[in-house]
């Protein structure tokens, strides 16, 4: 997948629908806001021996733009900025795609052959007026790969 080029502005600034738009719209994706939604890559059982206070930061910061045929991960700095760490899950490689409601986010779980990503996807995100919306959503958003 092609790297989009897009300048670094204010702290969290990449997280703006227009620029979140406009950089998959650089990388030739065309579906629109309604289809993305901000979370953090889950760190797994090791995040137990980590100290709280460096949870935020060790956590992997994406974006997932769910797309006809699969998932793109959009990578995201600490800052808030696209970093063009980005990858694509084809939906033919999905084992299953499920949600699990915790105390204060939605978990997505992406099962494939021999992996499993695991995504808290948390309702409120700054400069994301598209988030609570898509994280309602979520099992809409998702009911697309189910086989």
């Amino acid at each position: 997948m092609k790297a989009a080029q897009f300048p670094h502005a204010k702290i969290n600034s990449d997280y703006d629908a227009t620029n979140i738009l406009n950089y998959k719209h650089q990388m030739g994706l065309t579906t629109g806001i309604e289809t993305v939604i901000a979370a953090r890559k889950d760190l797994g059982v090791g995040k137990w021996m980590v100290q709280p206070y460096m949870i935020g930061a060790l956590e992997q910061r994406v974006v997932l733009s769910f797309e006809p045929y699969g998932v793109v991960i959009i990578g995201m700095d600490i800052n808030g900025h696209f970093n063009n760490q980005n990858e694509f899950i084809n939906q033919r490689d999905f084992a299953s795609i499920q949600i699990k409601q915790k105390l204060n986010y939605t978990q997505l779980s992406i099962k494939l052959a021999e992996q499993l990503l695991v995504f808290n996807c948390y309702e409120l995100r700054p400069k994301t007026t598209y988030q609570s919306d898509n994280v309602n959503h979520i099992q809409i958003i998702i009911d697309k790969y189910q086989k």
